[in-house]
Order: C-alpha cells, then structure tokens, then sequence
C-alpha cells in the first residue's frame, strides 16, 4: 500500500513535465521488451520482418529445445528462429554495440539526474533508496487504526495480545466505525480497555477501565491512556487517572522473556516507536507495571 501511494504521488509531482524516465527511452529502442530494462549485452535477431533486439540473458530465458536444436520464439513477431552455440558465443548472434551504448548513456544520465525545477523527490539514488526503505514509512492514521480494529476484534482469529495477557487485556471502541456517520466514528478516536491486575500481585483480581484517546497526531504521536476506575497507585499515573508512558519502567516490549513477558529490570522505558507501537503496547506496558 505505502509503495503504491509512494509511486502515485511520485507520478503525479512530475505530470507537468517532460517525461524523462525509461518508458521515453523505451520508445527510442533502448529497453529490453522482455525485462522492459535498459539492455544489457544487447544481441539481435535477424527475424523475417527486421532485426529484434534483447538483453543477452533474456533471450536465454526464451530459449527451448526442438528436435536436438535450439530454437526461440520472438515475442516481437513470434517468428520461430533457430539459434548456434551457447551464451559464451551469443548464440551465433551479432552483439549489438551501438544499441548498448546508447542503453549505458541513457542509464547513466537518468542515474545522475534530478527532477526538472527542482521539484519532486530528488535523483534517482534518492528515489531507489526511498522504495528499498518503504518498510521503514509510518502507516498512516486510520490505516493503522483500522488494522488495531481488525486485531482487537480478532478478525480471522487473529489478535496482538500477547500471550501473558490474554485474558487480562481486552480492548476496543467505543463505537463501531460507520462511514457513512459523525467524524468521530470514521477517525476511530475513542477507545476503552479493561485491564485485569498481575495475578502474582494483591490487586491480581481487581478489573481496572480505561479510556484511550487516539488524536489526529496518532501515530507520530502516542495515545492518551488514562484510568477511569477505580483509582490505582502508580508512579507513571497521577490523580487524575491519566498514564505518562514515559514514566513506565522496564517497559521496552523488546525485551520480553519466553512468556511474553518483559524482562524485569532491564532499566529501559517505555519510548513511543510509531514504526512499531500501537494501543496494545501502552495497555501491555501498563499492566506490566502494576
């Protein structure tokens, strides 16, 4: 989804321009049709309606074997034509140097150039990077929160409770989201959470409630957690029931032992990741420290 929504928007930053990417190119003959490339060690074939040209190790990938001969089947004109040697030889066909070199020069000047005005995302090293780094882009709000729904509904019987909590951990909104109904609905703001005390602890049978409000920062910005009844004495709660999840010690969900537990101890504190923290973290987190 992000990839998608990161190459529209990369598309539609260039609309008013020259089009300068591999698809002009293409149209100049310096793109492989098979691997839709810039050639690489480009070869031709000397096909009945004129010379067809492919990357050396596409053509190779055509190849099939024919009464003890090797033959392949043009995708330009899907004439048959029967190939001598191996790759070392380029199949007996003739090496088209012109065609790469005018390939290589294309490549490089898209390589080492930057969008016309000065506008869009920057070279195409920069662009590469930013593809291969997808996985590392914060989902947006209400994407990420109507997978948190999914989970805490058990959609398909999933859920990211983790095991040491299931059972003690139960959480969802307020209200059903309705598209079709008030804003606070579709932004799937207010949650609430029932949370029951450490089962080792005095408070083991006590069910605690809770109210998490998910603001339009979410999740650049974590949620707001905040007891509702009855009161418990925390260090990271104040009087007025609400969580500073800074405060939360030995929280780092990274830390866990075998059970799904964090690992006492560790003088680590709950730091807000919004690459991989949601409302069930900071409930978790809680409950940890009860």
């Amino acid at each position: 989804v992000f990839l998608f929504l990161f190459l529209l928007f990369f598309s539609s930053s260039q609309k008013n321009h020259k089009m300068t990417s591999w698809m002009t190119t293409s149209e100049e003959g310096d793109v492989c049709p098979v691997c839709i490339d810039f050639f690489e060690d480009p070869v031709s074939l000397n096909c009945p309606s004129g010379l067809h040209s492919f990357c050396l190790d596409c053509l190779e990938s055509l190849i099939q074997k024919q009464d003890g001969k090797q033959i392949v089947k043009c995708p330009m004109c899907y004439e048959i034509v029967i190939l001598k040697g191996n790759k070392k030889n380029f199949f007996g066909l003739k090496r088209n140097e012109s065609l790469k070199l005018s390939a290589d020069k294309k490549k490089a000047k898209l390589e080492s150039s930057t969008p016309l005005d000065g506008q869009g995302l920057g070279s195409f090293q920069e662009l590469m990077s930013a593809i291969q780094n997808v996985d590392k882009c914060v989902a947006p709000r209400n994407i990420k929160l109507l997978e948190e729904y999914d989970l805490a509904i058990g959609k398909d019987g999933k859920t990211n409770i983790p095991p040491a909590h299931m059972g003690m951990i139960m959480y969802g909104i307020d209200k059903e989201p309705q598209l079709d109904d008030t804003d606070d609905y579709v932004k799937l703001s207010n949650w609430s959470a029932i949370i029951i005390g450490p089962q080792e602890s005095p408070i083991g049978a006590v069910i605690y409630n809770l109210l998490v409000d998910v603001g339009d920062g979410y999740p650049l910005e974590p949620p707001i957690v905040r007891f509702s009844g009855p009161k418990v004495k925390m260090p990271a709660v104040n009087d007025l029931g609400f969580v500073d999840l800074s405060k939360l010690e030995g929280a780092d969900l990274n830390q866990m032992d075998s059970e799904g537990m964090v690992k006492k101890g560790t003088g680590k504190m709950f730091k807000w990741d919004p690459h991989k923290h949601d409302i069930i973290d900071c409930l978790v987190a809680v409950r940890e420290n009860m």
